[in-house]
């Protein structure tokens, strides 16, 4: 009997494990395309992979700082705004549908591009990937899986870009990633006749690594290819695992200094883009990806449980599939070095309705951004950008311990708002 209760009780952290990045603006699955820069956010991350304008192409298309003329210090920070509001048909364990779930988060970026010769250019860069929570409050209809999670991720490393020629460049980075996770869950003791428990995921970290590689291709003056590679990253968190409130067997079984490990694959990424000056103040721009979301499908969980020696792993198949998305832009110079972007873009969904679950509900991604800059060829410049971002309806029909909630998001986006500087040498 004893085993039988400490399987089940296991089954509250196997089906609802790694609420990660899940009301943040992530691509496909959930990279972000935004990174506090106007290239970046303004175009909806479409300027990304051609990115031959400032230092923030260390971290996007290494290849492309070989464009830059002179040495630059770009940094920059956006404001994340979410409004996620989930409304429930089916809740047959009662509770709310948590209001607005989406918590603001504020993420950062530093770029740095050093020329080292005429042909050589060394960047660094400071990004974080994600950043932010959700808190749906612990009376929502699917507190069961989760209720509430708050992550921390941050890169940085150093990158390289080598000009061959005037028509070919190639680069490449390696960026430790530095992932922090805290999460909630509410544990049904309905059974027991007593008020529902808490499992938190406390300081679940790990510092991984990611590298990848890029070429800029110009054929002629006014047009430009620009192709990266993202490499796959193994991604293994863990911490401690706290409990309150449990009752019974689940005291008894999980106590209260126990640990758990939860390992992934951030996927590989490949993506392809163009631009091409029309007139001397107007460019246009585009790009394509595709990001092989169904190598992060398999999450490996392990629990070590201290009181009774007793430790257990799984593998959930989360079904998820390889993404796409395709974009388009453009950039117009109004003179005196006074420039405006615009974007839109489209990522599909890496999870179908029927598996979506909502400590991930992901779905489709539609964007739409804009951004001014006073940029200068030496000395300081400064750029505004916004981008709005809408994430589908996320249905869900979900059974977490025994208890079914069934519905959709009613409202579901996200406000990007950044601002940087750089500085040229």
């Amino acid at each position: 009997m004893g085993k039988i209760l400490f399987k089940w009780s296991l089954t509250v952290f196997f089906g609802t494990i790694l609420f990660l990045f899940s009301q943040n603006s992530f691509a496909g699955g959930f990279y972000l395309p935004e990174i506090a820069t106007p290239g970046s956010v303004g175009t909806a991350g479409v300027a990304n992979v051609t990115n031959v304008d400032d230092a923030s192409s260390a971290f996007t298309n290494p290849a492309g700082m070989t464009a830059l003329e002179a040495d630059e210090v770009e940094a920059g920070m956006e404001v994340l705004i979410p409004v996620n509001k989930f409304d429930s048909d089916i809740a047959t364990a009662g509770g709310d549908d948590g209001g607005n779930a989406g918590n603001p988060a504020a993420i950062p970026g530093l770029f740095v591009v050093k020329g080292l010769n005429d042909n050589l250019k060394l960047g660094f860069s400071i990004a974080a990937v994600a950043g932010g929570g959700l808190d749906y409050g612990e009376n929502f209809v699917g507190r069961y899986q989760a209720y509430k999670a708050v992550l921390q991720t941050v890169g940085f490393g150093p990158s390289l870009g080598y000009k061959i020629n005037d028509m070919l460049s190639i680069g490449a980075g390696v960026y430790m990633i530095q992932t922090t996770f805290n999460e909630k869950i509410a544990v049904n003791q309905s059974f027991f006749g007593a008020n529902d428990g808490t499992v938190q995921f406390q300081d679940i970290n790990d510092i991984g690594y990611q590298w990848n590689a890029g070429l800029i291709f110009k054929p002629t003056d006014r047009l430009l290819f620009g192709f990266t590679y993202l490499s796959e990253a193994d991604i293994d968190l863990s911490g401690d695992l706290k409990t309150s409130g449990l009752q019974g067997a689940f005291q008894n079984l999980l106590g209260d200094t126990d640990s758990i490990t939860v390992s992934f694959d951030l996927p590989e990424a490949f993506t392809f883009g163009l631009r091409y000056r029309a007139t001397e103040k107007l460019t246009l721009l585009a790009d394509s990806n595709y990001q092989r979301w169904s190598q992060f499908s398999k999450n490996n969980v392990s629990i070590d449980v201290g009181p009774t020696g007793n430790a257990a792993t799984t593998t959930i198949d989360r079904d998820w599939k390889d993404t796409w998305h395709v974009g388009g832009a453009l950039k117009y110079d109004f003179g005196a070095n006074h420039i405006v972007g615009m974007g839109i873009s489209y990522d599909s969904s890496p999870v179908t309705n029927h598996d979506r679950t909502a400590d991930l509900p992901l779905d489709e991604q539609f964007r739409v951004a804009a951004a001014y800059g006073k940029d200068n060829p030496i000395g300081l410049a400064y750029s505004f950008s916004a981008s709005y971002v809408y994430f589908g309806e996320g249905k869900m029909d979900q059974t977490a311990q025994g208890e079914r909630f069934k519905g959709k998001f009613d409202t579901n986006y996200l406000v990007f708002v950044a601002a940087s500087v750089h500085y040229r040498f």
